[in-house]
């Protein structure tokens, strides 16, 4: 799968460009942000790598992402943020974004995109793409995100909406601890049933999935990438949080009459060879 194959690779140029100063970094000219395709939303499948899949069109049902733009060394009033974020934007799956960007202004700034799709937890898109094929006849970043089970899309929904509120400070990567093995297989696949902390996952550097093959993790999202302790301004206007909020009324009322995306995933035609989670099992959090 993507996340498996380039999650160490990805999250060394993270480190590698977010770098570890609080202060404002003047990055070079040649550093700037590509320009953007549209943005496509699949769901992370443990059991076939990405390049294998032959679903990669298929529409998942999501009315709109919220693209949340990330700047360094962004001019505000008179000041320099060394971290803002900023112009949060909403768009349909496939949807231009380039011109939005480059309307905000200091496109120069920008050093990534947060992705909030509800259903799925959120992601993030940084200088290098992870995969920009051709789908529906378009190039397109595609971003396989994990989806939510349970309760956890109301949980991420309301975490980001208050995230969204004011400046915050990155919280530590979140580890995932494999379960217990229960055979000898080589490739005994699993699903840790441990439930994530939504607020302190949606400002984590990262995360890692909660996929399991034999013991090794299947796949890590690095989201805000900065090092844990980094502080991040919030520039949104009034408006902006105004938007922030209906998204999320919007995300809340349509996760109450459409079945779980996750389910999706652990009911497939064939079964699932992943043991079901059951997150009612542990009521602990991170």
């Amino acid at each position: 799968m993507l996340r498996g194959i380039l999650g160490v690779c990805g999250i060394t140029l993270l480190v590698f460009c977010c770098g570890t100063c609080d202060q404002p970094s003047q990055q070079p000219i040649d550093y700037q942000f590509p320009t953007a395709p549209p943005i496509w939303i699949v769901e992370v499948d443990p059991e076939i790598s990405i390049f294998d899949r032959t679903d990669l069109d298929h529409h998942r049902g999501i009315d709109g992402i919220m693209v949340i733009p990330l700047y360094m060394d962004y001019r505000y009033e008179g000041e320099t943020d060394n971290l803002a974020i900023a112009h949060p934007f909403v768009c349909e799956p496939g949807e231009e974004i380039e011109e939005h960007l480059a309307s905000f202004g200091q496109r120069e700034k920008l050093r990534s995109l947060i992705v909030w799709a509800p259903g799925y937890f959120p992601g993030a898109i940084g200088r290098t793409f992870p995969l920009v094929p051709v789908i529906n006849g378009k190039r397109m970043i595609l971003l396989d995100l994990q989806p939510c089970l349970g309760s956890e899309q109301s949980e991420i929904d309301a975490a980001m909406e208050t995230l969204l509120q004011d400046d915050f400070v990155i919280a530590k990567w979140i580890v995932t601890e494999c379960p217990p093995r229960v055979s000898h297989q080589r490739h005994e696949r699993q699903i840790t049933n441990t439930p994530y902390d939504a607020a302190q996952l949606v400002r984590s550097e990262g995360y890692d999935f909660r996929f399991f093959d034999g013991g090794s993790r299947r796949g890590m999202e690095a989201l805000w990438g900065f090092n844990a302790g980094t502080r991040i301004v919030n520039r949104l206007s009034p408006e902006d949080k105004k938007m922030v909020a209906e998204f999320a009324e919007q995300a809340a009322e349509k996760a109450k009459k459409s079945e779980d995306v996750g389910d999706k995933l652990r009911n497939k035609k064939n079964g699932p060879t992943y043991r079901p989670i059951d997150l009612r099992r542990s009521t602990k959090k991170r």
